[in-house]
């Protein structure tokens, strides 16, 4: 499990031209409070977030930006949509969550994969926000926090049996309620079976 993300700062011009960017648009460098990611070590290429944007402290179902898709291009998280400072002397509260999901408001529900035996359903379910209040900055520094609980199994060969295995937890709660706004995530819903 590892994510602390090496970003350097390289300007929105510098991004990569194949990829669709919006030049006024606010990017986003980004790092990983702790390393808990399963293979990962950092956001890797094509890595996708959602902000939200607002001119108060905090966020509401109806922002100055909402549900943004960023795309994480060569260090930075960016996108082709408008999300520029209204003005110069305008100070925006951004709010950010990964990984990028169907929801459009700042409370919304979110679902672990019940099978996490494959990388791309693990990473998926590594819910993290970060939050950052910022002025006229053309690339904001977020830091991310992890939201679901980790569980880490360390198995030894002595102690496998022969044929192939799998390690799975009974009666999971697997759905939880976000909310942005005060920062709060429960676990809700029936309980079920996940493949680790």
């Amino acid at each position: 499990f590892a994510a602390l993300a090496a970003c350097t700062e390289i300007p929105v011009e510098q991004v990569s031209e194949q990829i669709p960017v919006n030049p006024d648009a606010v990017a986003f460098s980004a790092d990983i409070r702790s390393v808990t990611r399963a293979t990962d070590t950092s956001f890797e290429e094509g890595d996708q977030i959602s902000v939200f944007a607002t001119e108060k402290r905090t966020v509401q179902v109806s922002n100055y930006a909402q549900h943004v898709r960023y795309t994480y291009r060569e260090g930075l998280f960016v996108t082709d949509e408008e999300l520029v400072y209204p003005d110069e002397n305008t100070t925006l509260s951004f709010f950010a969550v990964y990984p990028y999901g169907d929801y459009t408001t700042p409370e919304f529900d979110f679902a672990v994969n019940r099978d996490q035996s494959v990388d791309g359903a693990y990473s998926e379910s590594d819910l993290m926000t970060a939050s950052q209040v910022a002025k006229d900055q053309d690339i904001v520094d977020l830091t991310f926090n992890h939201r679901m609980t980790k569980v880490i199994i360390n198995l030894t060969a002595k102690n496998l049996p022969a044929g192939d295995q799998s390690v799975v937890f009974k009666d999971v709660l697997y759905n939880a309620t976000a909310d942005l706004a005060d920062n709060l995530f429960r676990g809700t819903g029936n309980a079920s079976d996940i493949v680790a």
